[in-house]
């Protein structure tokens, strides 16, 4: 069973035991999976405590659930909070933690463990899974047994053990009833949490290499008894960290199958952790280094998909990369092209249907002069290769392909019956024609134009067809002067929406744009109309609004606000009209009964476009405290200005407030 890729402990507040044993461990495990720490036990919702040190505490006075380490293990493992009912700490509960399954035995000895198991504390399941910790075997009938049909090897003892728990009203230790050799010190979860932590302080030391050969030198490691299914995981997890870096390189990859023999077994076994490749190369030399790897990795990742990411500023009209990625189309899932206008041209020819397995397409155009072949040292491919701009006609990569022929379509992008996700990005457009990309756009759930720029003709075309969108990132050309037509669309998927330049002159491009979904908003640079328009046409439900240079009274920013009570984020930057004001922050100020404005804010930021006004901080000052612990606000970013009149220096009793407010866990940051 792997752990979960998502954040499990979200919204859970703990307190943990400070004589806990592995504490930095079990801290570890919640805060990385999104738990929040409180130094009293009675907030507390989960109470993370030893047996022999439970007698410590009232559970009548405490409003949270006592729970063994344990709990915290077996959660992560699973990917999911395990019932609290089964990792009681209480010392009467002794097969609290465990999860027992009986192995060929009759049925009365099998109802008698169940009985047993259950009733101090511990859970029982008939069959053999993942989650069995301990295999009760008949001592008898043991020899010659397989008991490895899981991923995790649980313990396996004799029936004896059982019994003789009961007999002492205690959890005895296991190694005088082991059937099997098997070091029985740590749980296979414990093991799984440790390795996790493990693998981020590899990957955030300084050293990699020094911490690794120190770690593998000691006896404590969990390396040599962990199942092969974790270890893939956890070498999955590392590639992927390697390729959130700037610019990934497949030797950090490859280093990962030359530690040792046995994750070298591991690891070529496994053919999904081969199967992102990121190219990274600008000349011919390194193409030439790049070339057996490559090679190396499409064997070692045969048959999985392949997620293909390339950034390549070669130096030439024909980048060899292209048409590797024509000979091997078949197999690509995911791509991301980084490149030149002038190397996508082969992909105008290729034939229809080339990628019939593509689900997310990311396409970056380079123009010339931004290309760079080392960031750090932000040189130009140019620069770097002392290459004359004459060797290139003269010319930028811009007018060769999207000028010169700007009827032209990917036809490989035609026919894509998976694909859900796009994005396009670069300096050489100035306006993208959406007739360049032959796509079903009606299917896309995910669409990224951010970063270019489409015309009020392109805009009324695209946006309707946009059917099953659920993301949608857009960009319109502000170019004034332009007749707006009546335009209208209702895109009943959509979740989250970013949109710059939604209205040209005060004017809304889409009178009626109808969005019953959307939860998360922003806007930028658009008018008090077109934000009236989506609220009275769609009557948001938003989690997050953000709002960037919108021209908005307060009044009507009130009048809005007060119908968003689920608004759980909020940001307002350089938004004309609203500045920080003593009136913004009475605004703000939560009163159960008499202004219940915004019960579920969780993060504000206010940057104004104006000077602050002096006075307004001893507001803010009680809007804080008015919302803290009644609401669950936890973060908070405020920005005056420089030109603001007084400084909270001058102020030492609000000062000190804030003070004893970020000392209880608010996360304030106030720029002055």
């Amino acid at each position: 069973m792997a752990a979960a890729t998502q954040p499990i402990f979200t919204g859970m507040v703990y307190y943990i035991d400070p004589h806990t044993s592995n504490w930095d461990l079990v801290v570890f495990s919640l805060d990385e999976n999104d738990a929040e720490e409180t130094t009293k036990h009675a907030d507390a919702t989960r109470i993370i405590v030893d047996r022999l040190h439970y007698s410590r505490y009232e559970p009548s006075r405490c409003r949270g659930i006592f729970v063994t380490p344990e709990w915290v293990y077996a959660s992560v493992k699973c990917g999911a909070k395990r019932p609290s009912e089964y990792y009681s700490p209480d010392p009467a509960m002794f097969f609290s933690s465990i999860v027992v399954t009986a192995y060929r035995m009759c049925a009365a000895d099998e109802r008698f463990i169940y009985e047993s198991v259950s009733l101090f504390g511990g859970q029982y399941t008939p069959t053999l899974t993942d989650d069995t910790t301990h295999l009760v075997v008949d001592p008898t009938s043991a020899a010659g047994s397989d008991f490895y049909h899981a991923e995790f090897r649980p313990i396996v003892v004799s029936s004896h053990w059982i019994r003789d728990c009961i007999a002492n009203h205690a959890p005895l230790p296991v190694t005088d009833y082991l059937l099997l050799p098997q070091d029985a010190s740590n749980s296979d979860a414990e093991q799984l949490c440790a390795l996790q932590r493990f693998v981020h302080k590899f990957l955030n030391s300084g050293s990699n290499t020094e911490y690794l050969d120190g770690y593998l030198s000691t006896t404590e490691a969990p390396f040599p008894s962990l199942p092969f299914e974790i270890m893939a995981e956890i070498f999955i997890v590392f590639r992927d960290d390697a390729l959130d870096e700037e610019l990934p390189c497949l030797t950090d990859m490859q280093a990962v199958s030359q530690v040792c023999r046995r994750w070298r077994d591991v690891s070529l076994a496994i053919p999904e952790l081969w199967a992102r490749i990121p190219l990274n190369f600008h000349s011919n030399n390194h193409f030439a280094r790049l070339k057996n790897l490559l090679t190396l990795w499409l064997e070692r990742s045969t048959p999985r998909p392949l997620a293909l990411t390339i950034r390549s500023c070669y130096p030439d009209t024909e980048n060899p990369i292209i048409q590797f990625l024509l000979c091997h189309a078949r197999r690509i899932r995911e791509l991301s092209l980084d490149i030149p206008a002038a190397h996508y041209l082969p992909l105008f020819s290729a034939p229809a249907g080339s990628f019939p397995l593509l689900q997310r397409l990311s396409v970056t155009v380079i123009d010339k002069c931004d290309a760079t072949y080392d960031p750090q040292s932000n040189l130009s491919r140019h620069q770097y290769f002392c290459l004359p701009y004459e060797g290139w006609g003269g010319c930028s990569d811009g007018p060769i392909l999207w000028e010169d022929t700007p009827a032209a379509a990917f036809a490989c992008f035609q026919h894509l019956p998976s694909l859900h996700s796009i994005r396009v990005e670069g300096s050489a457009f100035t306006n993208l024609d959406c007739r360049m990309f032959a796509l079903d756009w009606s299917t896309l759930t995910d669409v990224d134009l951010e970063f270019v720029a489409l015309d009020v003709v392109q805009t009324a075309y695209l946006l309707p067809q946009l059917t099953h969108v659920e993301c949608l990132k857009f960009a319109t050309d502000p170019d004034e002067g332009i007749s707006v037509p009546a335009m209208s669309a209702v895109l009943e998927r959509l979740t989250t929406l970013n949109w710059n330049n939604l209205d040209i002159d005060d004017v809304s491009l889409f009178e009626q744009l109808t969005l019953p979904r959307l939860i998360s908003l922003d806007l930028r640079d658009a008018s008090w109309q077109s934000l009236h328009l989506l609220h009275s046409h769609s009557r948001l439900k938003l989690q997050k609004l953000s709002l960037v240079f919108v021209s908005i009274e307060l009044a009507r920013l009130k009048t809005l606000l007060r119908e968003m009570p689920s608004l759980v984020d909020l940001g307002l930057y350089r938004t004309h009209g609203v500045d920080l004001t003593e009136e913004l922050f009475r605004f703000f100020m939560y009163h159960r009964n008499d202004n219940p404005v915004l019960p579920n804010l969780r993060y504000l930021v206010l940057t104004p476009g104006e000077p602050a006004c002096p006075g307004s901080e001893v507001a803010m000052v009680e809007m804080l405290e008015s919302r803290w612990r009644l609401t669950p606000l936890k973060k908070v970013r405020i920005s005056p200005r420089e030109e603001q009149g007084a400084s909270l220096d001058a102020h030492s009793d609000i000062r000190r407030r804030i003070v004893r407010l970020v000392e209880e866990g608010l996360e304030l940051t106030y720029n002055d």
